[in-house]
């Protein structure tokens, strides 16, 4: 038998992958022939869970040459005649784009056909931040191939013409909604949020809500998924700081158990998961940020971020600081301020709203030293650019640990845990907390970090996420 296959992402290698959504276990097609020269379909159990991200399930008809046969659906007992051999996906995991596979039967001379059919599936993604607008872009891009996305933009930290930045860089579709929460305290604007969002569930009745990181934003609409019950992916799940007085540990493992659908960066993330009970779901595809990244070096290159603000590569760092326990904390913030004016060269200082406002009422705003250069905040591709020329990164962000690491910038993080904890190994990262001799002592240039390992995945994160939803959606939402 010949097999003819439309080529993946126009290689010459053929493929076809196939889980069926009804099965729970982790089963997937052999591709061994069964002896009694009928169909090559006996079953097995993966050996790796992770395999499962990178296969496309498909729902398969037979269509012979004269006439569809759309009521044909695949099942567990139907199989083609002939030995049909199924291939394992050969190229990159998210190049899964398989339309068909022509299979040329030598009995019967009639050409069938095994076909992908896409069902569309009503997403409703939920964003609120900048790390959120980050993780948004490319699985968007992804998702809106196939399927209906309706975007809600909850302004968690930025309304969205304050965030229209991100949305004109990464080329994030304006949003479908705008529930301008705006700021207060947790209790109440992770209320706002909720509310909010469940009207916006109930009137579009999508049939999966996917939410990213660990923000009030992310609890919130998980929460509202679930008690209408709407299925849930998260993405970054599996992240653990283990400091439960942190509202972003909080916030991670509750939107954690609520979800059908974990979409992790790193082995550690599905460990923790499964430390927790958290097996079924569970799904290895890599980070998505390294998908960010990736499409963004070309925009980095061309970026005068370095020639606008008078800056020589590796001769400067650059500050963020914006976590509450830092900005809530006048003192804290001090000590900050104070041990980085040691730094020997400029410290670029994008302020954050929330710690500008902190600075102003503290009087910290006409104290800062000569060598601190406090800007507006800035975008994301000027963001990644300065990273990228800095010498130091210091900050508290956890996106920003990561985005240093995967630039081969090495990092300060002003907190004494960190729910990335593979940016510590080789000196890359560094946990300084406040403490002002640790945070001076880490700010020598002469230090420097050791051979960098690739803990977050290949690109593709996105596609890997987007053929899992697909197999979701064939489930029958």
């Amino acid at each position: 038998m010949e097999i003819i296959g439309e080529s993946c992402m126009g290689s010459d290698e053929h493929l076809v992958s196939y889980c069926h959504p009804r099965w729970n276990e982790s089963k997937c097609l052999d591709l061994a022939p069964v002896p009694n020269n009928n169909t090559a379909l006996n079953l097995y159990k993966a050996g790796d869970p992770a395999i499962l991200a990178n296969l496309a399930a498909v729902e398969v008809h037979e269509i012979p040459h004269d006439r569809a046969r759309p009521d044909l659906a695949f099942d567990d007992r139907y199989a083609f005649t002939q030995n049909l051999c199924l291939w394992m996906d050969r190229c990159h995991p998210a190049k899964i784009v398989l339309a068909r596979l022509i299979v040329i039967s030598s009995t019967t001379g009639r050409d069938k056909y095994a076909e992908v059919h896409h069902r569309t599936v009503r997403i409703v993604t939920i964003v609120g931040a900048r790390p959120q607008f980050i993780k948004c872009a490319p699985l968007s891009k992804e998702l809106r191939k196939h399927h209906t996305e309706i975007l809600v933009h909850t302004g968690q930290h930025y309304d969205f013409e304050m965030s229209r930045v991100f949305f004109d860089e990464l080329k994030i579709p304006e949003p479908d909604y705008n529930l301008n929460a705006g700021s207060g305290s947790h209790a109440a604007q992770t209320a706002k949020i909720l509310v909010a969002t469940e009207e916006v569930l109930i009137k579009e009745s999508p049939g999966l809500v996917i939410v990213f990181g660990d923000t009030n934003s992310t609890l919130a609409g998980s929460l509202a998924a679930s008690k209408l019950h709407i299925p849930v992916a998260h993405v970054e799940a599996g992240l653990r700081s283990f400091d439960r007085t942190m509202p972003e540990e909080i916030n991670r493992v509750l939107t954690d158990h609520m979800s059908n659908l974990l979409f992790t960066p790193t082995k550690r993330a599905v460990q923790n998961l499964r430390k927790e009970g958290l097996v079924r779901g569970v799904y290895d595809t890599g980070d998505v940020m390294v998908d960010s990244l990736e499409s963004a070096r070309a925009a980095m290159r061309k970026s005068a971020i370095l020639d606008n603000l008078g800056l020589v590569e590796k001769r400067y760092a650059i500050m963020t600081v914006h976590r509450a326990s830092n900005t809530d904390s006048i003192d804290n913030l001090r000590r900050i301020l104070d041990a980085v004016s040691h730094f020997d060269g400029t410290i670029v200082f994008p302020v954050h709203p929330r710690t500008r406002k902190a600075m102003q009422d503290g009087g910290l705003d006409k104290k800062t030293a000569p060598n601190i250069r406090i800007v507006p905040p800035i975008g994301y591709v000027e963001s990644l650019r300065l990273m990228a020329g800095a010498a130091i990164v210091i900050t508290d962000s956890g996106g920003m640990q990561k985005e240093a690491y995967l630039l081969g910038t090495r990092c300060i993080t002003l907190r004494e845990n960190t729910e990335w904890p593979e940016t510590l190994a080789g000196g890359w990262n560094e946990l300084v907390g406040v403490d002002p001799s640790r945070i001076r002592g880490a700010l020598d240039l002469k230090r420097a970090a050791g051979q960098r390992k690739m803990p977050f995945g290949e690109p593709g994160a996105s596609g890997r996420m987007a053929a899992v939803i697909e197999s979701f959606g064939s489930a029958g939402m």
